[in-house]
């Protein structure tokens, strides 16, 4: 397989690099890496982005400061998938270099940097600066681009799962305002953080306001389990009696079962403990691949991450819940009736 993806020199070579990068997600080979970081400097973007995908999946220390460069170095398609990947290999000393490019006007890349960002936290919160990622991830959520605010408010709610409960409780205040942001998917993220801050009574009675009023069933639904994740291990009736309201009169199905699930016990957690390659595609076009545009993937554990396709047309990742696949992937277009 090296010797092919060095070789070959046809329209399908990203695509012999991105099985041999594969192939390192369970054989750890120093020779693939290294070809890998070759690679993703090609002239070829396809090749390149392809090449960092592969090391992603590799999740070997040893690459991070090669991708560290990337990120500050490259050209704009390198720049994103090198942060992304910085994300998902869990590298704490990438943070400085993570957070330094959320400032940008580009929201392809702020928006791979805040998910990066959120998942090393994730990873590893006890070796981060959670207050001070916390008040990036607001301000994103607040005033970043369309997947800036998306991935900001995933990775303030995962985070807030991660930290003990005096560290969440501080950010009531901002969390109650971003229940009302004008994303819906936002508001889905903001009901999973408001969820971590057990018993506390503001987060509940902003969650039955979203539960009652929200003109999305997707948001609603997510209020439901944030409902019952709040009052987990608590009798709270002001929780319950919102619930049984749903449960009741909710006109959509789909959230008349959440609330009814929700009175019976919380959702279980769910480990982001798959990986996959989505290939997006247009079926009525000509070049079936759709690059560099937007898509949301709403997972089973109840984050909405977004992202821009690359330029293979692929949206990639190494740690997402079981059961993702195209039901779960949604274009930017489909929000407004998300």
């Amino acid at each position: 397989m090296i010797n092919l993806a060095e070789s070959d020199r046809g329209p399908t070579r990203h695509e012999v690099v991105r099985a041999l990068g594969g192939t390192l997600r369970g054989h750890p080979d120093p020779g693939g890496r290294k070809v890998l970081r070759m690679l993703a400097q090609d002239a070829n973007v396809k090749v390149a982005v392809a090449a960092i995908a592969g090391l992603a999946a590799a999740d070997d220390p040893g690459d991070a400061e090669f991708l560290r460069k990337l990120v500050t170095d490259a050209a704009a398609d390198r720049r994103r998938s090198a942060a992304w990947a910085l994300g998902e290999i869990h590298d704490t000393g990438s943070i400085g270099v993570l957070t330094d490019v959320l400032g940008i006007h580009d929201d392809r890349l702020v928006g791979d940097a805040a998910w990066a960002l959120g998942e090393i936290a994730v990873a590893a919160p006890q070796k981060v600066d959670a207050p001070k990622l916390f008040e990036r991830f607001v301000f994103l959520a607040n005033r970043g681009g369309w997947a800036a605010a998306i991935d900001g408010s995933a990775a303030l709610a995962r985070t807030l799962w991660a930290v003990p409960l005096a560290q969440r409780t501080a950010l009531r205040a901002a969390l109650v305002k971003l229940a009302f942001h004008k994303s819906r998917l936002v508001r889905i993220n903001v009901a999973l953080a408001l969820s971590s801050l057990t018993g506390d009574d503001e987060a509940a009675k902003t969650l039955a306001q979203l539960l009652h009023d929200d003109p999305s069933p997707h948001v609603r639904s997510a209020a439901a389990d944030g409902l019952a994740r709040l009052a987990a291990g608590t009798a709270k009736p002001a929780i319950t009696a919102a619930l049984e309201a749903a449960a009741k009169s909710e006109p959509d199905a789909d959230v008349r079962a959440s609330a009814q699930a929700a009175l019976v016990k919380a959702p279980p957690a769910v480990s982001r403990s798959e990986w996959r390659n989505l290939y997006v595609v247009d079926v009525g076009a000509d070049d079936a691949r759709v690059r560099q545009e937007p898509f949301f993937v709403h997972g089973e554990d109840g984050v909405v991450w977004a992202s821009y396709t690359d330029a293979r047309g692929e949206l990639t990742s190494e740690h997402v819940p079981p059961a993702v696949s195209a039901p779960n992937v949604w274009s930017a277009s489909r929000e407004p009736e998300y």
